[in-house]
């Protein structure tokens, strides 16, 4: 389904980005700090950097701009709550490399596309920034991007992506949770690692 390929895509423009702007910063408001993340990513992207390269960015990255105890402690669920901080970043990690692994080949697709922010809400104590991917297909023109932000103490932190096209609604923290889930009732937390760390080998 596109829809969950733009949904990795869009994680992974996430972890792309260089630079996390600090909340010091006067003029940096929430809706600037998500349009410099993506304007950040497709501007090296168009770099063609190899797949290996885009990789190791990527990895290198993902801690510094996913809030991943919180994005691990929602996919992980109600399993989630006996672990400690250290088990749900060490899981998120993981997941995130996965993730990039999986759909890595997908990414270059969109170094022609543009991502504009329109906006931003509040929701409960999260800001949530919205935005729109320029597809360039004319079946489905426009990707609503819903990007929902923890403060944290320097800067934002993406805590989730919500995607919404023609095919529906989805967003990043429930898209493997039911698979995750799954086997954490079977087998539990350490076979979940062994799992993942089983389909990244496969996958190099």
């Amino acid at each position: 389904m596109r829809i969950l390929k733009t949904l990795a895509v869009a994680g992974m423009l996430t972890l792309f980005a260089t630079v996390a702007p600090t909340l010091a910063a006067p003029a940096q408001s929430p809706e600037a700090f998500v349009q410099g993340l993506v304007d950040n990513a497709l501007t090296e992207l168009k770099g063609q950097l190899p797949d290996a390269e885009l990789k190791s960015r990527f990895r290198a990255m993902a801690t510094q701009n996913f809030d991943l105890p919180y994005l691990s402690h929602t996919m992980l669920g109600r399993f989630g709550d006996g672990l400690s901080e250290g088990q749900r970043s060490t899981f998120g990690r993981l997941f995130v490399t996965y993730i990039i692994e999986s759909h890595a080949k997908d990414f270059k697709e969109f170094a022609d596309q543009s991502i504009r922010v329109t906006g931003s809400r509040l929701q409960d104590n999260d800001v949530v920034v919205l935005s729109q991917l320029t597809t360039g297909d004319p079946t489905n023109p426009v990707v609503r991007l819903d990007w929902t932000l923890h403060q944290a103490k320097e800067h934002f932190l993406v805590a989730d992506i919500k995607i919404t096209d023609t095919e529906g609604s989805m967003g990043l923290a429930q898209t493997h949770k039911d698979d995750i889930v799954s086997i954490l009732k079977r087998q539990g937390f350490d076979a979940l690692l062994r799992i993942i760390t089983a389909k990244l080998v496969e996958l190099k």
